[in-house]
């Protein structure tokens, strides 16, 4: 996913998707990524002087595109490691037949206040909200709400 729809894309129907995905962790691992990369190069080209070539180029993968966002700390921190470690589980979840998240994997992730287990589904949620919220005026141009 390099190239950014020049449509607007329909944001409710995103989340519709991924609360339809909420017992299937590796529906749900696929569409919160493919959600956040979509964000992640729509921040690229609001933010990098020269994002035509970082979203041509098949050398700046998620990951490049990921870390430049962060060390131009436009992803914070600590938004950046739970991004990651989603990545990771996308990563996997693209290899393995029979995949599952183990209890530490979850552990790392972000958790609802009220809540004291963690959920995949409400990780995935507060991960792209997080996102959302810190960027809401880059992102709402290129979205239908």
């Amino acid at each position: 996913m390099n190239k950014i729809e020049k449509s607007k894309i329909e944001l409710i129907p995103l989340y519709r998707k991924l609360d339809e995905s909420k017992n299937d962790n590796l529906k749900l691992v696929i569409l919160t990524n493919t959600f956040l990369e979509l964000l992640v190069n729509i921040l690229v080209e609001e933010k990098i002087k020269n994002s035509a070539k970082v979203l041509g180029g098949k050398e700046y993968t998620y990951s490049i595109k990921l870390l430049l966002l962060n060390e131009l700390n436009v992803i914070k921190d600590d938004l950046y490691n739970f991004i990651l470690i989603l990545k990771k589980l996308r990563d996997r979840a693209a290899h393995q037949v029979n995949f599952q998240i183990t209890k530490d994997e979850l552990s790392k992730l972000p958790k609802l206040p009220m809540n004291e287990t963690h959920n995949l589904y409400h990780a995935s949620v507060l991960v792209l909200g997080s996102l959302w919220n810190e960027n809401k005026d880059y992102f709402i141009k290129h979205f239908k709400l």
